[in-house]
């Protein structure tokens, strides 16, 4: 007598284990890239669950794990991303234009320079001035195509307001011309300035405008008077940054 081997019987495509899950839930995540824009979260929890329910047990819980390290480093990365662009978006508010002084310094310009860069670069009227250290040069008061005529800090009858170290303490100083400004303080402030105190832009005081270079307050006087100066030499500035969103 002959035994014949029992056949298995024939499995269905939607009862065939693991096969027909997988090939159902493909079918879903497909569906949902098509039909659905905004189901990246779903469509990200569907392949985490897909790929722990597709392995082993262990093998499904370790590729869990590298998984959800792979997301992590993800959304470090959008973070880090985002720094990025409020970093570039910053530094576009406040980017500056290189320029380089042609001439200037002399006798004949005291109290101008001119620079080699001007409308064609995005330089306007009333533009900051600054050195790479943030020493105020000056504004720009003219602009060709090409060049930028430069009204010097300290220019003859310029007033400028100042602050030192204490913000809230500000006076008023007039240019001299020459990069010199002058100033008269009530007699009580003669124990608050001393010489080479370094005087700041009061309407921005990120721009250092010059250092006090004397001080004379006579007894009986109710008034005192400083006399401030560049902190940099008007011939020695070459390379000076303009600021165009001055405006």
């Amino acid at each position: 007598m002959i035994y014949l081997p029992n056949k298995p019987p024939h499995q269905k495509f939607w009862c065939g284990g693991k096969k027909s899950y997988t090939l159902i839930i493909l079918w879903a995540v497909l569906v949902a890239l098509v039909f659905f824009n905004k189901s990246h979260a779903l469509i990200q929890n569907i392949i985490v669950k897909t790929s722990m329910f597709l392995v082993p047990e262990r093998l499904a819980q370790k590729d869990s794990a590298n998984i959800a390290l792979f997301l992590e480093q993800i959304r470090a990365l959008k973070f880090e991303n985002n720094k990025l662009k409020t970093a570039l978006e910053i530094q576009n508010h406040y980017r500056v234009i290189p320029a380089k002084i042609k001439f200037g310094g002399g006798y004949l310009f005291i109290d101008y320079v001119f620079a080699d860069e001007g409308a064609k670069s995005g330089i306007k009227e009333n533009n900051i001035v600054v050195t790479e250290n943030n020493v105020l040069v000056g504004q720009v008061e003219a602009v060709g195509a090409n060049w930028s005529k430069i009204k010097k800090t300290g220019s003859l009858g310029q007033k400028l307001t100042l602050i030192g170290e204490d913000p809230n303490l500000s006076f008023d100083a007039v240019g001299l011309g020459g990069g010199e400004l002058a100033a008269e303080l009530p007699a009580r402030l003669s124990a608050v300035f001393k010489p080479g105190d370094t005087l700041r832009w009061a309407e921005n005081p990120n721009y250092t405008v010059g250092l006090i270079d004397k001080i004379d307050f006579k007894e009986g006087n109710p008034f005192g008077k400083i006399l401030i100066v560049s902190p940099i030499s008007p011939s020695a500035v070459i390379w000076v940054n303009i600021l165009p969103n001055n405006d």
